[in-house]
């Protein structure tokens, strides 16, 4: 717990504008997440770094300034192409050449990919990454009963893709189209079924709510594209 307070003020999250300078609800959650995925990534000076769905987040300026000399931010409303630090395009279609980066990252994001997404995004990643790179996904949500959580005020924008066999569920308020929950037989058909090359590697938090009430950080998933003979084994 240390650790991670000394993070969030090392970090300056509660300088940011960010989550309203850490006054909006779940601002520790996004800071739990950072400081997990660093934790578990080992980024290196080194490194190529890429945020994966950033948007507006402060990450990579946080491990910019710890160090690492280069941090991409990629997000589809960017303009399309790379423009400095920005990487406009989906997710699953990276305009990178083959093992061009070291760490991925992806905070409350994977859960948006819609359609097949998922399962591609997870053999993009495999391409992008170099030997010895890694892929964090953090939270990876799942739930007893295969499902996608969705705000119908949202459908207006757009179609929304839901599978025939996700159970879906209604959340008011909440401001976003597409959310999945695996249970295992999806997990397994839709990521373990794509890794290729990469090994997996599943973490469970346990005292996240001794952060804040709020935090709901339960499990991250590693991804690892070996330096050796590639195995794509499933380590939970």
């Amino acid at each position: 717990m240390e650790a991670y307070r000394r993070y969030v003020a090392d970090s300056g999250y509660l300088d940011l504008e960010y989550f309203d300078h850490g006054r909006r609800p779940c601002a520790a959650e996004k800071y739990l997440e950072h400081f997990v995925s660093i934790d578990l990534l080992r980024i290196r000076p080194e490194d190529v770094v890429i945020d994966v769905a950033s948007a507006s987040s402060p990450f990579p300026d946080i491990v910019r300034e710890r160090g690492v000399r280069t941090v991409y931010r990629q997000d589809i409303w960017y303009e399309p192409g790379i423009h400095g630090d920005r990487i406009g395009s989906e997710a699953i279609q990276l305009p990178l050449p083959d093992a061009s980066a070291d760490a991925l990252t992806l905070h409350c994001s994977f859960e948006h990919f819609e359609g097949n997404r998922d399962g591609l995004f997870i053999r993009e990643a495999a391409r992008v990454l170099r030997p010895g790179g890694r892929l964090c996904i953090l939270p990876l949500y799942t739930n007893r009963t295969y499902c996608i959580q969705t705000d119908p005020e949202t459908w207006a924008q757009r179609p929304v893709q839901f599978e025939p066999d996700a159970l879906v569920c209604i959340a008011t308020k909440w401001e976003e189209p597409h959310g999945r929950f695996y249970d295992v037989r999806h997990f397994l058909d839709r990521i373990v079924a794509n890794l290729g090359e990469l090994d997996l590697k599943i973490y469970r938090v346990e005292n996240a709510t001794d952060v804040a009430p709020d935090c709901y950080l339960r499990l991250t998933a590693l991804f690892t594209k070996p330096d050796g003979p590639t195995t794509g084994k499933y380590r939970a």
